[in-house]
């Protein structure tokens, strides 16, 4: 049933790490679900943390009501300036004016891996302020959670090449920002 619901290559690997039982390679495949649904949820934690934390900065720093409008923070050139755009016709699902956070969370994560990105360098003085830790002069503090959101969807991240101690590093590294004071 696996191998023809799935296909032959998607189980080729399961089977391999199975030692041949297609038994344990459906119960791997099950198991294997399970940890990456995990791995979500742990992802939208991540994500809701550094929205609310980029809102409370941006809110702070901009003149005006909503900062998502501000183009002293986002440019009208900016290319996430049509992220933003996008956010908030979705938003009209809400009401005919959508809250700020109602727009916000129509934005993808790919919206807040920009702004923590070299592009957007001269926005990290406002962000580093709400990472604990973080000074507002080196924007390479952000360097493990830009690569991390870039690389998250490929394949083969994290590199087999890369030991538990060496990933181990990058995760301590970035504890020690703290999203929460």
């Amino acid at each position: 049933m696996f191998e023809s619901t799935f296909g032959v290559s998607r189980m080729e690997d399961f089977l391999k790490y199975s030692n041949g039982s297609t038994v344990k390679a459906q119960m791997l495949y099950v198991w294997n679900g399970k940890v990456s649904a995990s791995l979500w949820e742990i992802v939208s934690y991540l994500e809701i943390a550094i929205r609310a934390l980029v809102d409370s900065q941006f809110d702070s720093a901009s003149q005006l009501a909503n900062w998502l409008d501000d183009p002293e923070i986002i440019r009208s050139t900016d290319p996430i300036r049509s992220l933003i755009d996008q956010a908030k016709s979705k938003a009209l699902i809400y009401r005919p004016s959508p809250t700020r956070e109602q727009v916000l969370e129509q934005l993808p994560l790919g919206f807040l891996q920009a702004l923590l990105s070299k592009r957007y360098l001269h926005l990290w003085p406002t962000l580093a302020a709400g990472f604990k830790g973080c000074r507002r002069s080196d924007q390479r503090e952000t360097s493990f959670f830009d690569e991390w959101l870039e690389n998250f969807e490929k394949p083969n991240w994290p590199p087999q090449s890369t030991s538990r101690s060496q990933f181990g590093i990058g995760i301590r590294k970035s504890s020690n920002l703290g999203l929460l004071h």
